[in-house]
């Protein structure tokens, strides 16, 4: 829902040696990491079509699916050492990972747009939707699962902290998109890998602070879009229902996404008040509103539904009341 802000898009980053005096030191370094990992596995990436109802070809996401399901469990099965060597030098499993986080239905989507129910055949994705869970916590802390469940060499805090966020294997996108996946999935899970990376590393309460005013401008260029376009099909020029639709989905996507992540990680209320960033969903839902008001161009149902209309505004309303909910009166509440 968000741009891969705080830290450039792509930049290579070194690994970084952590301080001496830490344990297992080495581990940083991915080239001597590299000759653990199983080159056997294949991974491909996750897109929208390979969720069910999304209008996929049904055998080749079985495929996809197929295989991430078989390399997941071979992953999840590896010692704790060779674990970050697959996910610290596999590039296809990030990718994977990467695109599965980010196409991966949300509990939220609106359910018109889907064809059929849109659960049938999907038990193969939920497996899955389990199994990245699973790969996420394990990649969240340092002592894996545990340390007592967990064999082989550990992490110490300082080179996890080093390598979840130089080797890119967390960043606000993601964060973001776990917390709108999983927090309909399984709360407390979801609280404890996102609590773990931010305890890790606080570098990402920044990268945040530096990511929300870009969500404030794609908010405010979604919504004045949906105003352009009205006025100009109001005035005989053509609509383009298709960038209409998806600039509607957008602002729903991003609300929610938000709100989804207050509920995992509530210490992100302070940087989104500070930020402003409900008095831009405030704002948008003000263009939004004229922009499908009776006898404009975009008025429900014709091009934006009545399901889709009220999607919107219900989804940038809940976005104003969260952050003032968890940032302002539950404070007051608990005295």
């Amino acid at each position: 829902a968000v741009p891969n802000q705080g830290r450039p898009e792509g930049e290579s980053v070194p690994a970084q040696r952590v301080p001496e005096e830490a344990s297992n030191v080495d581990v940083i370094d991915g080239k001597i990491w590299a000759k653990e990992m199983d080159r056997t596995l294949v991974f491909l990436p996750f897109f929208p079509s390979d969720n069910a109802g999304f209008g996929g070809d049904p055998v080749q996401t079985a495929e996809v699916l197929k295989m991430a399901d078989e390399g997941l469990e071979v992953v999840l099965g590896f010692p704790l050492s060779k674990f970050w060597s697959q996910v610290v030098n596999d590039s296809n499993l990030q990718t994977f990972i990467d695109t599965f986080l980010r196409y991966r239905r949300r509990a939220f989507d609106p359910r018109e747009l889907l064809r059929g129910d849109g659960t049938a055949g999907d038990e193969a994705a939920l497996r899955l939707e389990e199994k990245v869970l699973q790969i996420l916590i394990r990649m969240s802390s340092p002592n894996g699962f545990g340390s007592d469940v967990e064999n082989g060499d550990r992490l110490s805090p300082a080179a996890h902290a080093t390598l979840v966020y130089d080797r890119w294997l967390f960043d606000v996108p993601k964060l973001m998109d776990i917390c709108a996946i999983y927090s309909a999935v399984d709360m407390q899970l979801a609280k404890k890998v996102v609590g773990n990376v931010f305890r890790a590393q606080p570098s990402y309460y920044e990268d945040l602070n530096q990511a929300l005013p870009f969500v404030q401008s794609a908010l405010e260029q979604c919504s004045d879009s949906l105003l352009q376009l009205g006025a100009a099909a109001g005035g005989g020029g053509a609509l383009d229902r298709d960038a209409a639709i998806d600039a509607a989905l957008y602002l729903g996507d991003c609300s929610l996404t938000l709100v989804a992540m207050l509920r995992v990680h509530e210490e992100a209320a302070a940087p989104m008040l500070k930020s402003g960033i409900h008095l831009t969903a405030a704002a948008s839902y003000e263009r939004f509103a004229a922009a499908t008001r009776k006898g404009q161009a975009l008025a429900p149902p014709d091009v934006i539904s009545e399901g889709l209309n009220r999607h919107v505004r219900g989804s940038l309303l809940e976005l104003c009341k969260a952050i003032l909910q968890t940032s302002l009166i539950r404070p007051l509440q608990l005295g």
